[in-house]
């Protein structure tokens, strides 16, 4: 009589499979174990809400934008028209510049400055603060509202309006008001 069995070995594809199985069970324990035990960094429960000066910069507006970025201003999100703070002082206005490669691949600056009877169309940049109440977290962003959803961060834009106009600011810094 002959033995009929056979017996079946591993091969290295049922080993590869079978570890890439238990690895997955791991890291999907290991995600659920963390997220559950991680607190949300936006919450910031043990930070005290204080006033912070926002700086911006506002690229290529018209002058006649300045009258309504004027000291006590109040701006809103765009978004959702939540409150984000108000203009402390008045912004400094300098002629607008754009930079572009020339037909050399240069890179040159060329002031945006109209005159004559082109003067209406002559175009501004803006710097400025914005006096704004908040919460600092550890990665420098600035949570408004104790919500995620209204946050500013350093080098990064933010769309605000207010009753007369909308506009992209980018902000430059966030330090703590004296």
């Amino acid at each position: 009589m002959e033995n009929n069995k056979t017996k079946k070995k591993l091969n290295i594809v049922d080993v590869l499979i079978i570890v890439l199985l238990i690895l997955c069970a791991v890291g999907i324990g290991l995600r659920f174990l963390l997220v559950k035990n991680t607190p949300d960094p936006n919450t910031l429960p043990d930070i005290k809400t204080e006033k912070y000066k926002v700086s911006f910069m506002i690229r290529d507006f018209r002058e006649s934008t300045a009258k309504y970025m004027t000291d006590g201003t109040e701006f809103r999100f765009f978004e959702t028209n939540k409150k984000f703070g108000a203009i402390s002082g008045t912004p400094k206005k300098e002629n607008a510049v754009k930079y572009y490669f020339d037909e050399n691949g240069k890179y040159i600056q060329v002031n945006n400055f109209a005159s004559g009877e082109y003067e209406r169309a002559a175009r501004f940049d803006f710097q400025g603060e914005f006096l704004v109440e908040g919460k600092l977290n550890e990665e420098g962003i600035l949570v408004i509202d104790d919500s995620p959803n209204f946050n500013v961060a350093q080098n990064k834009d933010v769309m605000l309006r207010n009753d007369e106009m909308i506009m992209r600011i980018y902000v430059t810094g966030i330090t703590p008001a004296s």
